[in-house]
């Protein structure tokens, strides 16, 4: 019965993190939205307020590695099971070879590539316990750095379904 798991979406609180969380919304899974901008949170969670489900929001910068402990102490704090992890937080950024720095690659790398690969390393034991299920979502730039990067430590982790999706 799907009303027992919990979903934690990355930005999930607009766009097609939050068409995902409707969707599970609608099939009565319990939501755990993560974004960087507390009001969409609570735009989103507004939203979702007319389903029968438990719908908790964690406002967190994913784009700073350093955040990610807390983000997920603060995931774990509300809720002991994760059935469904969709990494939906995204960066690309579009500029010439010759515009583009050192930092800025390092910034989309980490969080289009480290981030995923270490929400993911957190949430495992869980996802684990509970059979449950990752979906990856990237633009078409990150998919490319992404698949390069994540896959290559994902797949052989042990994560019992892998699904890449690309927008």
């Amino acid at each position: 019965m799907l009303s027992e798991k919990v979903a934690v979406i990355t930005g999930g609180s607009s766009g097609i993190g939050f068409s995902i969380a409707t969707k599970f919304a609608e099939h009565g899974v319990n939501l755990v939205l993560i974004s960087r901008i507390e009001s969409s949170l609570n735009a989103a969670k507004l939203k979702l307020l007319d389903y029968p489900i438990n719908i908790y929001c964690v406002s967190g910068d994913l784009s700073k590695v350093e955040n990610i402990p807390s983000i997920v102490d603060s995931v774990l704090l509300l809720t002991s099971r994760i059935d469904f992890f969709i990494n939906n937080a995204g960066l690309a950024k579009f500029a010439s070879v010759g515009e583009y720095t050192t930092e800025n690659f390092d910034s989309l790398f980490d969080f289009n590539v480290k981030v995923p690969f270490l929400m993911i390393k957190s949430f495992l034991p869980g996802l684990i316990q509970h059979k449950g299920a990752i979906v990856n979502i990237s633009t078409y730039w990150s998919h490319k750095m992404v698949k390069a990067g994540i896959l290559r430590f994902i797949l052989p982790a042990g994560a019992p379904w892998y699904l890449w999706l690309k927008h």
